[in-house]
């Protein structure tokens, strides 16, 4: 982990000002809540494609403000385009994937749901060694037309964005977020700023029926987050 907190916290403070100007110029203005009963709201009115977690109902982030926080992106004529949502945890001296076992009905969608039975996180020696405090993203969306239009790499300046601001709120010693396979085979993790995966971390059942969800867990330390932006 980076030790100079004081330079690298001037220079996220100069790297979020430029990344925000850059997404800007891409006809995006971004927005920063603590309201996730306006995340809710805004997926189910505008229907958003966006399954969103338990982690984030509003009746379990009202315990936690300070503990979460989603990004708006809308475009001029002040429609929604993109989403993202932070979570901060510690992991009081576990491995991340004993912490998610312990808790791991918050990890799947309000909707579809999930058959708490089915829910299971499966482990690997990489996954082992994450631990100390950790920040989870999820709630990612961008409207697809933006991205065909604009500058290819908005899906990266958005996400990396989200990075710094749960870097310089949290500084979690780890990012890590859960990709459905079908967003895996189309290379997001790599375009979200992800070094590391683990495929299949995540297996559950829809409800009442037998279909089977798989989401594989990708993960960066905070000193990969510093090597991607530049900074430190």
């Amino acid at each position: 982990m980076n030790s100079n907190k004081a330079p690298l916290q001037y220079d996220l403070a100069r790297f979020i000002t430029s990344t925000e100007q850059s997404i800007l110029a891409a006809g995006i203005q971004l927005t920063i809540s603590n309201d996730f009963e306006e995340l809710a709201e805004s997926v189910k009115e505008n229907e958003l494609p966006i399954a969103l977690p338990k982690m984030f109902a509003p009746e379990r982030v009202n315990q936690l403000p300070a503990h979460n926080f989603w990004i708006k992106g809308t475009d001029k004529a002040g429609r929604i385009v993109h989403t993202q949502a932070f979570n901060y945890a510690s992991l009081r001296g576990k491995p991340l994937i004993e912490y998610l076992n312990n808790v791991k009905d918050l990890y799947c969608p309000v909707l579809p749901v999930a058959d708490k039975n089915s829910i299971q996180f499966q482990t690997s020696d990489a996954l082992n060694k994450v631990s100390g405090t950790v920040c989870y993203q999820s709630a990612i969306w961008i409207k697809e037309d933006l991205i065909d239009q604009k500058d290819p790499k908005i899906v990266a300046l958005l996400s990396v964005l989200g990075f710094t601001l749960a870097v310089t709120t949290w500084a979690p010693d780890y990012i890590f977020s859960l990709i459905s396979q079908n967003h895996v085979f189309k290379g997001l993790p790599t375009r979200l700023g992800y070094r590391h995966m683990h495929p299949y971390a995540l297996n559950w059942k829809i409800s009442n029926s037998n279909i089977d969800m798989n989401d594989w867990l990708v993960w960066l330390s905070q000193d990969e987050f510093v090597e991607i932006a530049g900074v430190g």
